[in-house]
């Protein structure tokens, strides 16, 4: 009996850490001096502005991954041990993937939009082909948290967050690298536990998260280009000309690729964030609310409301004129109005 109710002890949290992720933030630790407004206006896109008011609910379906395909039309989400797909010019689920027999844990679009990865704490990874929505490779690994292809989609890095997880299973560490075409292991970067990952647009760098680190690392000659000192980050992204990698944290930090200098720093607690592909916008979260940002100079623009319960992930859609966020009570779509 008392094992039965250690075990189950254990899943609750494991479940915790995945959904509410309290591991990393206070549930609702919010942005200093950065309030919710009636409205957010982004930089133009093209000479289109880009105000964003009102959502569209479109799952009320609690949501634990979130990833938008390149083209910005198609959103996958994923819920316990199944992936649901989005079509955004229907604004409707078109789609369900099921195989895993454990919770989805990551997931990510190849370059083309053609192929979504996904991982789980069954400790495997599956290609998914989503015109079919037909399982095409699945092979075993660790509790993959983090994936990332390379922009030419011929690698695919997994990483795992904790080296020892809230039920006692263990995870060796440090990033994986995979030829996505043979589903072959070809090296492994570093031992860490890892909490973000990201390739650069050029494919050059990998840029990791752990713990206490930014690891730069130099995809193409296979060592550490640069490293430096980062506390809570989970989330990346490198600029579109791969000059520059914005890390969330309790400081948001733009920093020169590969040098590492620190260009701009905004006292802003963010446990998600998103650069819009034109890199003149920047999204982050934190607790459950999005704040728009100018990107540079960094200038805080607004927060629109996303949760009411828990942190949430975003992103940007629709080829960047729309906002998508996701949490523990649905999936909502700013589109600009």
């Amino acid at each position: 009996m008392g094992k039965q109710l250690g075990w189950r002890i254990a899943q609750i949290c494991l479940v915790a850490l995945i959904t509410l992720g309290i591991g990393f933030y206070p549930l609702l630790h919010h942005v200093v001096k950065t309030p919710t407004t009636r409205q957010v206006c982004l930089p133009e896109l093209g000479s289109v502005p880009q105000c964003f008011k009102s959502y569209q609910q479109l799952s009320t379906r609690p949501i634990t991954e979130l990833a938008v395909s390149p083209d910005g039309w198609l959103v996958a989400s994923a819920f316990q041990d199944t992936v649901d797909l989005w079509d955004l010019h229907q604004g409707k689920r078109i789609r369900t993937l099921r195989g895993h027999t454990n919770w989805v844990s990551a997931i990510a679009f190849s370059p083309d939009g053609k192929t979504l990865a996904t991982g789980s704490l069954g400790k495997t990874i599956k290609l998914w082909n989503l015109e079919t929505g037909e399982a095409i490779a699945s092979w075993v690994t660790d509790r993959p948290s983090k994936l990332a292809f390379s922009p030419d989609g011929a690698w695919l890095a997994s990483a795992s967050r904790y080296r020892v997880w809230a039920d006692g299973v263990t995870s060796p560490g440090g990033v994986q690298i995979w030829q996505v075409a043979t589903q072959t292991l070809v090296q492994t970067v570093g031992s860490e536990a890892v909490s973000g990952l990201t390739f650069s647009p050029n494919g050059r760098w990998l840029a990791i998260a752990t713990d206490k680190t930014i690891i730069v690392w130099d995809f193409s000659r296979q060592q550490r280009s640069n490293s430096w000192q980062s506390l809570e980050t989970t989330s990346l992204a490198f600029t579109p000309d791969s000059r520059f990698l914005v890390t969330n944290g309790k400081v948001l930090e733009t920093r020169q690729i590969p040098e590492g200098k620190l260009v701009q720093s905004t006292r802003s607690v963010a446990t998600d964030l998103a650069l819009r592909a034109d890199g003149a916008a920047l999204l982050t979260a934190s607790g459950g609310t999005v704040y728009a940002w100018h990107f540079a100079p960094r200038r805080f623009l607004g927060g629109l409301r996303a949760s009411h319960y828990s942190r949430v992930k975003v992103d940007f859609a629709q080829a960047g004129e729309a906002i998508i966020s996701a949490g523990s009570d649905g999936i909502h779509l700013w589109q600009r109005r």
